[in-house]
């Protein structure tokens, strides 16, 4: 019962994180301003579940990336900015070490939750694309660029197409085939190149899997 527990206030903390984030409830700003805090305690966290703290492949160009980026803060011609970015890429460096950490969990539970969030986040931007309702963040994965000609919505759906195909070379069922079909069409309104691309380098990435047969030796690995 007490794993139980645990397994589903992760559940609970990872799909909370998703969805107030896209939603815009709590500005990208704040929670990369204390995100840092709060995935050092997870961490320290793992390592006290685990006993160990496993190093991802590769993890090490990352910190000289990481090392480099901070020398240069010292001739930054804008250092406040510099160091915002430095913090959101050292974040992710943390990020990364979470995740390869907690990696069964979350590639049990993680497309899941995505696939969650997808139907609010489809629900609010219909509500926003048919009526009035002004947008409230300009933090929200709903609203338009400097430009006003793309949102960044699309970026996020690029992600839950890649899921639905995913599940269907891997369950067969045709009905994720529809799923797809219906989340392509919110890439395509956002008009966003970036959710384009993204969504064509994972079908790009996916499709070889399927061909060899990789993907099935990936779902039981």
């Amino acid at each position: 019962m007490q794993s139980f527990n645990k397994e589903l206030l992760m559940k609970f903390f990872l799909f909370f994180l998703v969805t107030i984030v896209g939603l815009g409830i709590v500005s990208v700003e704040i929670l990369t301003k204390y995100s840092i805090v709060i995935l050092i305690l997870i961490l320290a966290v793992i390592i006290y579940v685990k006993k160990t703290l496993k190093i991802p492949p590769n993890y090490f160009f990352y910190l000289i990336f990481l090392l480099f980026f901070a020398l240069s803060l010292i001739w930054s011609l804008d250092r406040r900015v510099s160091i915002n970015y430095f913090l959101l890429f050292f974040s992710g460096s943390l990020v990364w070490l979470i995740s390869y950490n907690t990696r069964e969990f979350l590639l049990k539970n993680f497309p899941k939750i995505l696939l969650i969030s997808s139907i609010i986040f489809s629900l609010r931007f219909l509500i926003l694309t048919l009526g009035s309702s002004p947008i409230s963040s300009p933090y929200t994965i709903f609203s338009n660029n400097a430009l006003r000609n793309h949102s960044h919505i699309g970026d996020f759906f690029a992600l839950i197409v890649i899921i639905n195909l995913y599940n269907f070379f891997t369950t067969k069922r045709i009905y994720w085939i529809a799923f797809a079909l219906l989340n392509i069409v919110f890439v395509a309104v956002s008009q966003s190149r970036s959710a384009y691309i993204s969504l064509a380098v994972g079908i790009g990435l996916l499709l070889p899997l399927v061909r060899d047969n990789k993907i099935y030796k990936l779902v039981n690995k």
